[in-house]
């Protein structure tokens, strides 16, 4: 750590504490393994490695053991400009079953049990790009797994019971619990990491990380909190597939937390970071550069020089890494400039660069319709009867209407510019500090009630019930719409024009004309012209370019009057054929 980077900057005397690799001590993880010899010659220089370096992405793909998964929107690279991979949601990783289905080709975990005679043409076969790829490589890295990698010993285990015959079926676990973890219903040594079990393993394993099936009709899910989630999606940076993160590492000196029936997981008490490990303390202590161990993470990474910034194939930057010839030597390691990431949010606990003022994204559901979280183990009937005594940001917001008069003054969205939710007490106290700002989430036109729920939070101060949102002047309506007219929030077009101006900031031209006849074709628009005039430029930003690209002709000119015809055109064209 630099000598600026203590915690106790006011005493020059004392000895330097830090916070941001260890918090003051307190994270102690075991030693970062340096890499086996034939992936140490690939990452430092060796006879390969330039190669190697260009397509390290690839050659992992080749063996990582779990594919990514996500609601992929497909629409987004329907106009010009480059290919963007858009994924809608979260992020999350999948694995499949021990053998592929018939007369399909092996991938990912199967590549490691099915075929084995011929893994090197199986491996090359199964990516994108792999014809670029260096088969002695391949062969290399296959040796060094099996020699190495616990996971891949695990799948090679039952690559042997599969080729003698013996089990038609079974399951392959991952083992989560160890006797280090302090956790109940060990289900195996401490130097266990995978075992089989035959037949129906569900209700054995309560706490297993991952199950791995000969037949399997379907991707199972790996969550983020399982500790070999990284080691499983990026075995070159993980050869040996050591634990990583889990929820249960202590703290240096720190006793195991006792478990409390009345407190949940999914909401935890104040004290919980107190006793455990964070994952974002788990891999600041990882990403620190520590001489005496291991560097892969460091190794791998795809920070190389550039001599100037371009654009790849699909039209990213990569950004340019000038040889200034200027390092800096930090505990021994000589350091320049591909170790600076200058638009990371947050450099290993430096502020970079933040989005301010902070912004409070805010439910909007229908009554008896919020979201409820909870762990696959959990029964459902329980997790629904301990919900219904927690609420969440609007039913809290509902609460503090009841009791605190001072607070009936607020919308919904200026709620947070004066109290702070405490997710860990359910409920909204009085801000005493800081700048926060309310957005509701956004609700589609075609969302029907929720929609019109949404205009009405957007409006009503001193709210405490659902009911009193479908009520105006003494009447109770029955619909949201019904409310909102009564309002006289319909009258005007206001609606229509909020909802169109708040997408313009972030949709997408072809989106945008979507959105436009969808409301023009499902809703009473008072005065459709008049909303046109207000937002058709915002609709028509691609028009003139997708049609150059369409003739051929890049100095193609249109009239003012051919852009708005061809923006509506394509707009119904959209609506009604999206692919």
């Amino acid at each position: 750590m630099w000598n600026e980077e203590r915690n106790n900057k006011s005493s020059k005397n004392s000895t330097p504490t830090f916070t941001m690799c260890c918090k003051d001590g307190q994270v102690k993880l075991p030693a970062e393994k340096r890499p086996p010899p034939f992936l140490a010659s690939l990452l430092s220089g060796g006879e390969k490695f330039d190669h190697f370096r260009l397509n390290i992405r690839t050659y992992n793909s080749l063996f990582q053991f779990t594919s990514i998964g996500g609601k992929i929107d497909r629409k987004i690279n329907n106009g010009g400009g480059p290919y963007c991979f858009k994924l809608n949601g979260q992020k999350y990783h999948l694995i499949g079953s021990l053998k592929p289905k018939n007369g399909q080709p092996a991938k990912f975990c199967q590549l490691y049990v099915y075929d084995t005679e011929n893994e090197i043409e199986n491996r090359m076969n199964a990516a994108p790009g792999s014809e670029v790829l260096d088969p002695d490589i391949v062969e290399g890295l296959i040796k060094m797994f099996d020699e190495n990698n616990q996971l891949a010993e695990g799948f090679r285990y039952a690559r042997d019971h599969i080729n003698l015959g013996k089990i038609d079926d079974f399951s392959l676990l991952l083992i989560s619990s160890k006797s280090a973890s302090g956790r109940k219903n060990q289900v195996g040594p401490s130097n266990e990491v995978a075992t089989l079990v035959v037949g129906d393993s569900d209700d054995t394993f309560p706490f297993r990380d991952i199950v791995v099936q000969t037949k399997q009709m379907y991707l199972k899910r790996i969550y983020v909190t399982c500790k070999h989630i990284m080691q499983l999606q990026y075995p070159l940076l993980f050869p040996y597939g050591d634990d990583g993160f889990y929820l249960d590492i202590l703290l240096h000196n720190k006793k195991p937390k006792v478990p409390d029936e009345n407190v949940s997981d999914l909401y935890p008490d104040e004290t919980q970071h107190k006793t455990t490990v964070t994952m974002r303390e788990y891999y600041a202590y990882k990403l620190m550069i520590r001489p005496e161990e291991g560097m892969n993470l460091h190794l791998g990474g795809r920070l190389w020089f550039n001599a100037h910034t371009f654009f790849d194939d699909c039209g990213f930057p990569v950004y340019r890494r000038r040889r200034t010839g200027l390092t800096v030597t930090k505990k021994k390691v000589e350091l320049d400039n591909q170790y600076v990431v200058p638009y990371n949010r947050d450099l290993l606990g430096f502020d970079i660069h933040h989005r301010f003022p902070t912004v409070e994204r805010l439910p909007v559901h229908l009554e008896g319709e919020k979201s409820v979280s909870f762990k696959q183990y959990e029964n459902l009937q329980d997790v629904a009867e301990k919900d219904k005594k927690r609420f969440n940001k609007l039913e809290g917001w509902f609460e503090v209407n009841k009791n605190i008069p001072e607070a009936r003054q607020f919308t919904y969205h200026q709620f947070p510019q004066n109290f702070t939710w405490k997710q860990d007490q359910n409920r909204w106290k009085i801000r005493e500090c800081g700048t926060v700002f309310g957005h509701l989430s956004d609700v589609h036109e075609s969302s029907g009630e929720t929609f019109y729920l949404r205009i009405i939070l957007m409006h009503i101060k001193g709210v405490t019930s659902f009911k009193y949102l479908r009520t105006v002047n003494g009447i109770v309506y029955n619909m949201y719409k019904e409310a909102c007219d009564a309002l006289g929030l319909l009258k005007d077009d206001k609606q229509w024009d909020v909802a169109m101006t708040e997408n313009s900031n972030h949709a997408m031209p072809f989106q945008l004309r979507q959105l436009f006849v969808f409301i023009l074709s499902n809703n009473q628009v008072a005065d459709p012209l008049k909303l046109w005039q207000q937002l058709w430029k915002a609709m028509a930003d691609d028009v003139l370019y997708s049609r150059r690209k369409i003739s051929g002709n890049v100095n193609l000119q249109l009239s003012e009057s051919d852009i708005q015809l061809i923006t509506l055109i394509d707009g119904y064209n959209e609506l009604i054929f999206p692919f």
